[in-house]
């Protein structure tokens, strides 16, 4: 076979391999699921959806990401096809917070070697946080 004709033959064959990736490439495109991504105004739920095609059947996915839901409780998932994972920040996480508060208020409480208005001063200050700890947590 002549130069030429390799060439020629070569090239034929890089067409048919080109034009097989391109159909396997739009097959596959054909196929790959769409993928949306929602945002809450606030930014603390975002809701991702995919859907799938496979012939005339759709199948439709979504997971959503709240942060408004303590990481330690178990969201309503809304069916199926949904999955909610809440990602906010843990009631235990919370409760042991206020425990610690609570905790330092009575050892400060009870030691009389600190100054007594220095004391006050401290178990005021510990009482606002226990009070808006505990006010976030109903928040919730």
């Amino acid at each position: 076979m002549s130069d030429a004709r390799r060439a020629d033959a070569q090239a034929r064959d890089a067409e048919r391999h080109a034009a097989d990736a391109e159909r396997m490439a739009a097959y596959a495109a054909a196929r790959a699921p769409r993928v949306e991504e929602t945002v809450s105004r606030d930014g603390k739920r975002h809701t991702i959806r995919i859907v799938s095609r496979d012939g005339a059947r759709v199948s439709e996915r979504t997971m959503v990401l709240d942060e408004g839901c303590p990481a330690d409780s178990r969201a309503s998932n809304g069916g199926s096809a949904t999955r909610v994972i809440c990602t906010g920040e843990p009631r235990a996480a919370k409760q042991a917070a206020i425990t610690a508060l609570r905790n330092a208020r009575s050892s400060i409480a009870m030691n009389m070697s600190i100054d007594t208005g220095t004391r006050t001063e401290i178990l005021a200050d510990l009482d606002r946080e226990i009070a808006d700890a505990f006010r976030e947590g109903q928040d919730r």
